[in-house]
């Protein structure tokens, strides 16, 4: 196919050449034509301011002189003249142009075709490929449930699992219960979403059925009276979590507060339905708020029964600088 490619090329470039021979030709004749229309003009003012002299003069009476001729020669005549100049003309272009003897070459017509057909599959394919594309960003859970997994891929080793997650994650503090499993708090700093996530570890020898968050309330700071506000603009909810987590795991993280692009507001919790929203009279340069929050796991005592391990009350102080879209965690 290339070498095809190259020889169309090579083509195009001797058909461009001859037309650039042929306008030189066409300009050269031009140019003695004009010569010829110069010198007769200068020969008619040289006999205008030189007169010819009576006793030698010049005729040109020859070229005035009508001829007989019977009409039939004289179309037989130009007949032939064209055809025999068009008859040159194609033998020269034909001889010149090597691709002339292609243009009636089956392969080389098979080969276009199979080149049309190839360009027409590859234009198919780039618009499949442009749809998934567009369906893959429409889908923003499945790409995190691919990088939050507590399972890698198999492609991936467990060693470079934890390096992704040291890159995604940075561990903030951990708070512990009696009841040997522990709530991690880590910052999430990907550039599409921002915030702050809390992650479960079962320390114990018994498997954790599941577990729920609940986000009792989110007061703003106000800076002037250095006290925070009652949060009455925030209403409390509870998540509940089915994912298993085996002694000796770490589950998936979840989302406490988050900063969501294109969004004006923060969000508590994993879902869109629980906006921070900062007072508008407050102009302060950066947003702190008091997080309550009441995680519980829970652990299996029977076959078909479960029952909650001691809770892990969390009192977060998130800071959010706005102009830069970063989190950052007091201690209280």
């Amino acid at each position: 196919m290339r070498v095809l490619k190259h020889t169309r090329a090579s083509h195009v470039a001797r058909i461009c050449e001859m037309a650039w021979s042929l306008e030189k030709q066409i300009s050269r004749g031009t140019w003695i034509l004009v010569g010829i229309g110069v010198l007769g003009l200068a020969v008619g003012i040289l006999s205008y301011v030189h007169p010819a002299d009576p006793a030698h003069p010049m005729s040109f009476d020859f070229l005035s002189k009508a001829i007989q001729m019977p009409p039939w020669l004289v179309v037989i005549g130009a007949l032939s003249v064209s055809g025999a100049t068009g008859l040159i003309v194609r033998r020269k272009i034909y001889q010149t142009l090597p691709m002339a003897p292609l243009l009636t070459n089956s392969a080389f017509v098979t080969e276009n075709d199979s080149l049309k057909k190839q360009s027409a599959d590859l234009h198919s394919q780039n618009v499949q490929l442009r749809s998934e594309v567009e369906r893959l960003r429409k889908q923003p859970i499945k790409r995190t449930e691919l990088l939050y997994g507590t399972t890698p891929p198999p492609a991936i080793s467990p060693e470079l699992a934890g390096i992704m997650d040291r890159m995604l994650y940075e561990e903030i503090c951990s708070f512990e219960s009696p009841d040997n499993y522990a709530v991690h708090i880590l910052k999430h700093d990907e550039a599409a979403t921002r915030g702050v996530m809390a992650k479960f570890t079962n320390d114990s020898l018994k498997v954790i059925p599941g577990y729920t968050i609940t986000f009792r309330s989110a007061r703003s700071y106000d800076s002037r009276l250095a006290d925070y506000r009652d949060g009455k603009t925030f209403t409390a909810y509870t998540f509940s979590s089915q994912e298993v987590i085996h002694a000796g795991e770490s589950g998936t993280p979840q989302w406490i507060i988050r900063k969501i692009d294109k969004m004006p507001h923060l969000y508590i919790g994993t879902d869109n339905d629980h906006p921070a929203i900062w007072p508008r009279n407050d102009q302060s340069i950066l947003q702190k708020w008091l997080l309550s929050v009441h995680t519980v796991a829970l652990t299996e005592v029977g076959p078909n029964s479960r029952q909650a391990l001691a809770p892990i009350p969390l009192e977060l102080i998130i800071v959010w600088d706005p102009a830069k879209n970063e989190f950052s965690i007091e201690q209280s």
